[in-house]
This record gives structure tokens, sequence and C-alpha cells, in this order.
């Protein structure tokens, strides 16, 4: 199935859990966002902006860029793994007819929307494939296969076979729902401190090393 993504999310929107910008390393808040990164042009209009006001047109221009703005909160009300992507509110890849309805708009703007968005000169959101654990047929020679049928059906899930991302981010996606966001952000604040104590001593080893002789 396809879907909505907005293009470069993890590079332009997507915060840390400390609520900065997020760097590919960096531990990302587990449940939903409060806020997403928004980059400031100031008084001066970017080139990407230019490039969108002349697809949509200088009467349309804004009215897109305020639906972007609003697309980036639906892909940032997601658990990590999943944000990005435009998912109603099932969890599922948003329809045309979906976003129309989140936003109380007729379907023929937020079509008009989402094409100049599309757009290759534009590219603010793309249309891909969403990420599904590909299915095989239960493994009959296996000895454990019996067993596997009677408490999963005969499908079976090839997960090394799926790319690394996609992986991770299926098991953000399904574990999510099992912890506390605001604990797990608690403890990595916690743990970010005491790392940075020891820092502090691994700089200074040779006057810890003295003060404790």
């Amino acid at each position: 199935m396809e879907a909505y993504r907005i293009t470069e999310w993890y590079e332009r929107y997507e915060v840390s859990y400390k609520g900065g910008a997020a760097d590919p390393d960096d531990k990302l808040k587990a449940g939903k966002l409060s806020f997403v990164r928004l980059k400031v042009h100031g008084h001066s209009m970017g080139a990407g902006f230019r490039r969108m006001k002349k697809v949509a047109g200088f009467e349309k221009a804004f009215e897109v860029f305020g639906f972007f703005c609003y697309l980036l909160e639906i892909a940032g009300n997601s658990k990590a793994g999943l944000r990005g992507w435009l998912l109603n509110e099932k969890g599922v890849p948003a329809t045309d007819d979906d976003l129309a309805f989140i936003l109380d708009a007729p379907i023929e703007q937020v079509t008009f929307a989402l094409q100049t968005l599309i757009a290759k000169e534009v590219s603010w959101i793309e249309l891909v494939l969403f990420p599904e654990t590909p299915r095989n047929s239960a493994k009959l020679p296996d000895s454990r296969c019996k067993q596997y049928i009677l408490a999963f059906g005969s499908e079976s899930w090839e997960l090394d076979a799926l790319d690394p991302h996609v992986l991770t981010d299926l098991i953000k996606q399904h574990v999510a729902g099992y912890t506390n966001p605001d604990k797990i952000e608690e403890k990595e604040i916690e743990q970010e401190s005491q790392r940075e104590i020891l820092t502090k001593i691994s700089i200074n080893w040779d006057k810890v090393a003295k003060f404790l002789d």
C-alpha cells in the first residue's frame, strides 16, 4: 500500500527527547510529539517556498503552505517509528478523503495541495510504499511447524529479509504501546546527566586520581 510521507522527516522536522534538533544517533521521544521543527527564514523567503509558490500560483501558495504545516502536526502525532507518515485516526495510511475529513476541508482543496507538495519541483511530501512485513507460508518440513500453525496460523514472516530501517520502525511501532513515554524520557534525561558526569571525570582524571589518593 502506498502512503504519503513527509520528505526527509527525521533530517528536517524530528526532535530529540531533549526537544532539540534530532541527530542520527539521538534517542527520540517514544510517544507522540508536542511540537516539531520548522526552519525559520525570518524576513526572507526560502528557495523551497519560492519553488512551491511557482507551482501552486500566488493565490494558492500560502494556503498550500498552511496545509503543509498541518500535515507536519499529523505526521508528528504518532509514536516513534511511524512519525513522518500521514496516517488517519486508525493508524493506517491516510487517503485524500481521510485528510479532507481531518482538516474539515473540501476534497478539491486537499487534492490540489497534495499534488503541489508531491510535484517534483517541490517534493515536500512523497508517495511511497508503506512498510509491511513480507509474508510467506509456514515451512512445513520444519519440526516446529505444527505448533506454530496452531498458535499463529499458516503464515510466517521473514524478518531477516527486511531492510534494517524498516525492522527498526516495526519494533518501535509495536513496543512503544507497552511503554510509558514519560518514564522513558525521565530515565533518558537521568542517563544523559550521569553520562555528562562521567565525561567530566574522564577529562579531569588526573585531578580525580590525585584527589582520591
